[in-house]
C-alpha cells in the first residue's frame, strides 16, 4: 500500500471520529434518560459496566420508597412494541410472467423467509428502531465478509455529515472497541503481525480496537487492529 495513501486514511479516520464524537454527550444524555430517568452516568462504549450500582432509590419519611415513572422509556417501548407486531418481509409476487419467472419468485420467497429466520432479522430490526428512537439513528450492517446482518450502534459508525446531507458518501468507517482479537486471526500474518499473534498466543481472550475503513470511490476496504493495518 502506498505510504502516502495509508497516512491520508489514518488522518481521515482521526478527522471523522473527531467530528462525529461530538455526538457522544448527546448519546450519553439520551441513554441516561431512557435507562434511569437521567441519573445514570457511564461511558456509552463500556461493555462491562455494572448497571445495578447506578440505580438511585429515594425514600420519603412518611411514604417510604418513592416510585419513579420514566415517561420517555414508556413512549419508546410502546412505539417499538407496535412496530414489532408488523414483521415486514420481502414479498415476491409476479403479476405477469412465465413459469420460470413464477418458480424463481417462489424460490426467492422461500430463501428470504429462511434467511430472515436464520439471521434473526426481526429482533435486530426492532433493536435498531429502539436505537433510532433513543439516539436519533439506527444502523443494520450487512457484513460483506461473512454475509451476516448485524446491529451497528450509532457510536461505532462514522461518516462525513456534509456528504450525507448532499446524498452521497465517498468514505466512512466503523470503529469497534474491545473487539476480540481472535476473530481477526485469519487476517494476521507472521511477517507483518508478529506482535498481535504473540499477544493472542499469550491471551486467547485479548481485545483490540478494530477499525474498518471503506473507500467508496475506489471500492476498497482497510481493516486496522490497534492502529496496525
Amino acid at each position: 500500500m502506498d505510504p502516502k495513501r495509508e497516512h491520508w486514511i489514518r488522518s481521515d479516520m482521526v478527522t471523522l471520529s473527531g467530528l462525529f464524537n461530538k455526538r457522544l454527550p448527546k448519546f450519553r444524555r439520551n441513554f441516561n434518560r431512557y435507562s434511569n430517568n437521567g441519573r445514570r452516568s457511564e461511558d456509552i462504549r463500556e461493555q462491562y459496566g455494572n448497571a445495578l450500582s447506578y440505580y438511585d432509590v429515594t425514600a420519603g419519611e412518611d411514604t417510604g420508597t418513592v416510585p419513579n415513572v420514566n415517561v420517555i422509556r414508556s413512549a419508546i417501548d410502546t412505539h417499538v412494541s407496535k412496530l414489532s407486531e408488523l414483521k415486514v418481509r420481502p414479498f415476491f409476487n409476479p403479476l405477469v410472467g412465465t413459469f420460470k419467472t413464477r418458480k424463481t419468485c417462489r424460490n426467492a420467497q422461500v430463501y428470504f423467509d429462511e434467511f430472515y429466520e436464520a439471521e434473526d432479522v426481526y429482533r435486530k430490526a426492532i433493536q435498531t428502531v429502539r436505537f433510532a428512537d433513543i439516539f436519533e439513528v439506527g444502523h443494520l450492517w450487512v457484513d460483506d465478509e461473512d454475509r451476516k446482518i448485524k446491529q451497528l450502534p450509532p457510536w461505532e459508525f462514522f461518516l462525513d455529515a456534509a456528504e450525507y446531507h448532499y446524498g452521497r458518501l465517498s468514505r466512512c468507517f466503523i470503529l469497534q472497541k474491545q473487539y476480540p482479537l481472535i476473530w481477526l486471526r485469519e487476517k494476521l500474518t507472521a511477517d507483518d503481525h508478529a506482535e498481535l499473534l504473540g499477544r493472542l498466543d499469550r491471551d486467547p481472550g485479548a481485545k483490540v480496537e478494530r477499525a474498518v475503513y471503506y473507500d467508496l470511490i475506489e471500492k476498497r476496504k482497510y481493516t486496522f487492529a490497534d492502529t496496525k493495518l
